[in-house]
């Protein structure tokens, strides 16, 4: 098909353009049983949850189907990672929940050791049961047999057979109070099938491993799903919550092609004041993005489940479990017009995913043949355990060899590596024998930096683990005591009311040092930060000292310890030598004791476990100098009437408050700042905007004065500038984690929106230099001008079709230098997406002067299968055209 010319009298464009609307969006640009410390929520969910007419103490009824073949081991580490029971008799029910939840197993077995297997997976869960548990807790296991099989019982009744179909409708349509009254014994089936449509129904394969509690899981997903637009119906509601998806994943490990998160599209749905979720429609997306019905994590209100289980259960739908996600996907692209049913997904276009990974699947090897999905790897190396087994993980029988070993699956191994997809390859496991984390055994201490030797200080010997370095202007000051808050609060949690030191988050981050620039502030800001942090003494057992290095003499120290409870944090006031920003963190740096430094902004609030979960990636990944997250954008002045915006309550509001401050409690949250977690494509990004929120980052002292620290000329820029220097000769020496760490605060004062044209002009300058350097290196012609540049970084300044075309002819040089220079580095996964990338912002400058430009025709070269979308543009220019009378 040929692309239409705009020309006049063209009828079929004229034809077209009368049924379509104003405009068209494009893609968006791919830019055990221990309780462990997780971000879960601190207070019950703001969010009220009446789902499917239940409204009751507790949450809606949860239940929990996992589908199993053939891996009794990977079955226990999934039932381990959800990580029930809790140690102490502490449950997250303490913390406002109150879910029960029945966990159905349903179980295929090929073998007499898979059975045997099974059996002792089964009966170890079943030996860690206790009566405080099974009040909300329950463990079905259901074991699959043919009708062949149940023929031969003593009752010869067909419909009493464990087929796979009957327990799959069994699990999904028996009324949820007989699990709760009925002493069943495992693995049989209760005769009263009486059908409820209350509660949430999440699925699961025994291939899942989940990086956060369960019940935080579905605390999110219920609140997710309890969403409805109020202010524009039309917009719809939530129809399913995907645990295994989040804004780092970028690739499709089945289908083997890049799948780059709609981020335009996301919106933060605040659950709790330190936990949420993102929205997005289906409508703007694709690949892994649009697979509404998913047995890997999906999450359902389970009305919406006996909906479809009524379209498909006549249609060969409930023979196995991948065939009931395919008809289940299937029946989801069509509109029901049944009357009996009324499950329109139209009506619920709407996708909740977490703004962390939860869950990830280890494709290591295949036990069903219905499709042919790729491994994650081709070839994994076989793993030597502690009696010598050599163990194949792609070999499900020498996987059951771990069941008498006790050998665990390494959870902090997966929680500090980066994944761009929910399918896997990596097997780590932990060693029995080792009772160090797997995170210290990887790395050595930092050097020490210590800049003082006067660090003896009453009951610590000070010898920072992390130093957080905040340059500080100005505030306002109860902004400024906000942040501070955010930062010392990092290795506590509260519970019950009561901020207490939660053990592993101390072990990492404390001793701390806090450094505080005085970049000339004259509104009080550093005082009410001082005397913010000497307040919180009051509520934490901490040892505070304060350092101010204006003046001389002025140290002293805040304690209120008990014996052998000991922690410490340091705040130094330094002076700034020369007036601004770079400056300011140049003189900072240098007071700075440890290697691992976090950056902050006086007015921003970090985000619960921002720290540790940095300083843990920071610690396992040696090869990375920098690590930034992902933040949220709000403004404290709310507007009820701004139906584009979410409201939401602030981090910390509470110890504020505790504490004396008068801090804003409620915001707008206006925008979503998430990041590439790729290195490789994050470093192409960067060549064309500043990709990571400095006061999110965390980063390496040495790195950074390897590379000259900041450029003090720079007076807004200054970040740009350094990681462009940074990733010039190592583009995979930065990144960021899919967490949401920050919320970034936008107000009159600040500096962002005050010296906003200066700041597009250090960026174009920035740009302008980066991409200098790569072509020269590279060897290619470098006739590139500011101009240019400026208008591939924003297409919307373009004056002339002549403007469009040097952006165009560049962006193609770049392109093929950046591959080219670090060919040796980038993965395949990068350079798809920078190839994606490259076609979105080639469609953005073609846009600009509709089938005018060289661009348009590279636009045409580059993406033949994007006819419909220049169609459209060409009737809308055809539209304008005649409205304007030309």
């Amino acid at each position: 098909m040929n692309d239409f010319s705009a020309g006049d009298g063209s009828g079929l464009v004229d034809l077209i353009a009368s049924f379509l609307g104003s405009g068209i969006d494009h893609p968006s640009s791919p830019s055990e049983l221990v309780r462990e410390p997780s971000n879960s929520p601190a207070d019950s969910l703001e969010a009220e949850s009446k789902i499917g007419g239940h409204d009751s103490q507790f949450n809606p009824p949860v239940r929990v189907v996992v589908f199993s073949k053939d891996r009794p081991w990977q079955l226990q580490q999934l039932l381990l990672s959800m990580k029930i029971p809790f140690p102490d008799g502490q449950h997250y029910s303490d913390r406002g929940s109150m879910l029960r939840v029945d966990i159905f197993v349903i179980v295929h077995s090929s073998s007499e050791e898979f059975s045997r297997g099974y059996e002792s997976v089964m009966h170890s869960t079943a030996s860690r049961d206790d009566n405080s548990i099974r009040e909300r807790w329950r463990v079905h296991f259901l074991f699959e047999r043919g009708d062949d099989d149940a023929n031969q019982n003593t009752n010869p009744d067909k419909e009493q057979s464990n087929s796979f179909s009957r327990m799959l409708k069994h699990v999904l349509t028996h009324d949820d109070e007989i699990s709760w009254h009925n002493n069943d014994r495992p693995g049989s089936l209760p005769l009263n099938t009486g059908e409820s449509n209350q509660g949430v129904i999440m699925f699961l394969t025994d291939d899942c491993l989940l990086l956060e509690p369960l019940e935080a899981i579905l605390l999110c997903a219920i609140g997710s799903l309890s969403y409805h637009d109020t202010h524009s119906p039309s917009a719809g509601s939530v129809f399913n919550f995907i645990a295994r998806l989040h804004p780092g994943i970028s690739w499709s490990q089945t289908r083997g092609v890049a799948s780059p998160p709609p981020r335009n599209q996301f919106k933060f749905y605040s659950l709790s004041s330190c936990d949420g979720v993102y929205l997005y429609s289906r409508e703007f997306a694709s690949v892994e993005w649009n697979y509404p019905f998913d047995l890997s994590g999906g999450v359902y209100c389970r009305s919406d489940i006996l909906s479809l289980l009524k379209t498909i259960e006549d249609n060969d739908g409930l023979s196995h479990p991948n065939v009931f996600e395919l008809r289940c996907n299937e029946a989801l692209k069509k509109k029901f017009s049944s009357t009996n049913l009324h499950l329109d997904s139209s009506r619920k276009p709407l996708t909740a995913i977490p703004t962390r990974p939860f869950v990830i699947i280890l494709a290591v090897n295949r036990v069903q043949e219905v499709f042919k999905v790729l491994l994650a790897s081709s070839s994994i190396a076989a793993t030597v355990i502690g009696n010598g087994h050599r163990i194949d993980p792609s070999n499900t029988y020498d996987l059951l060899k771990l069941l008498d070993n006790k050998t665990n699956l390494d959870l902090d191994r997966y929680n500090t590596t980066l994944y761009n997809t929910s399918h896997i390859g990596d097997f780590f496991l932990s060693c029995p024998s080792c009772h160090q984390s797997s995170i210290d055994s990887m790395n050595t201490d930092p050097p020490d930096q210590t800049v003082s030797s006067e660090t003896n200080i009453g009951h610590v010997l000070l010898s920072a683990k992390l130093s957080v370095l905040i340059p500080v202007n100005r505030g306002p000051p109860e902004s400024a005591a906000h942040a501070i808050i955010s930062i010392i609060l990092q290795p506590f949690e509260k519970v019950n009311n009561s901020y207490i030191l939660n053990a592993k988050s101390a072990s990492y981050l404390l001793p701390m040092q806090i450094v505080l620039v005085d970049d000339r502030c004259k509104d009080g800001s550093i005082q009410t930060m001082v005397t913010t942090a000497e307040n919180l003494v009051s509520l934490l057992k901490i040892s505070l000292r304060v350092r101010d290095f204006r003046t001389n003499s002025q140290t002293h120290s805040c304690s209120q310890l008990l014996d052998g409870e000991v922690s410490a944090i340091t705040v130094d006031i330094i002076p700034t030598l020369r007036p601004g920003v770079a400056a300011a963190l140049n003189h900072g740096l240098k007071y700075c004791q440890s290697d691992l430094v976090a950056r902050m902004d006086a007015d921003d609030i970090a985000a619960q476990n921002r720290l540790l979960t940095q300083l843990l990636f920071m610690r396992a990944n040696p090869k990375f100098d920098v690590v930034g997250t992902s933040a949220l954008i709000f403004s404290a002045q709310t507007n009820g009437d701004n139906k584009e915006m979410f409201s939401s309550t602030l981090p910390y509001c509470d110890a504020c408050l505790e504490v004396g401050v008068n801090s804003v409690q409620k915001c707008n949250v206006i925008g979503t700042s998430l990041l590439v977690s790729d290195p490789g494509f994050l470093s192409w990004s960067m060549l064309f905007s500043c990709s990571i929120p400095h006061p999110s980052v965390m980063f390496r002292k040495s790195a950074v004065e390897k590379n000259s620290c900041y450029d003090e000329n720079i007076t807004c820029c200054e970040d740009y500038d350094l990681w462009l220097r940074i990733t010039r000769n190592n583009c995979r020496t930065m990144t960021s984690i899919p967490i949401l760490g920050l919320w970034h605060r936008k107000h009159g004062q600040s500096q962002s929106i005050m010296e906003s044209a200066n700041q597009k002009s250090e960026a174009d300058l920035s740009s302008y230099k980066a991409m200098k350097l790569l072509l020269e290196t590279s060897g290619r012609e470098n006739d590139l001008s500011l101009e240019s540049v400026s208008t591939l970084r924003n297409p919307s300044r373009a004056q002339s079709p002549r403007d469009v075309d040097a952006a165009a002819l560049l962006l193609q040089n770049v392109e093929s230098a950046f591959i080219e220079l670090h060919s040796q580095c980038l993965t395949l996964e990068e350079i798809s997406l920078v190839h994606l990338d490259v076609d979105f912002r080639m469609a953005e400058l073609a846009e600009k002067f509709v089938n005018q430009s060289i661009a348009w025709k590279l636009w045409s070269e580059r993406c033949p299968n994007q006819q419909l979308e220049r169609l459209s543009l060409l009737c809308h220019s055809n539209l304008r055209k005649r409205t304007n009378g030309i």
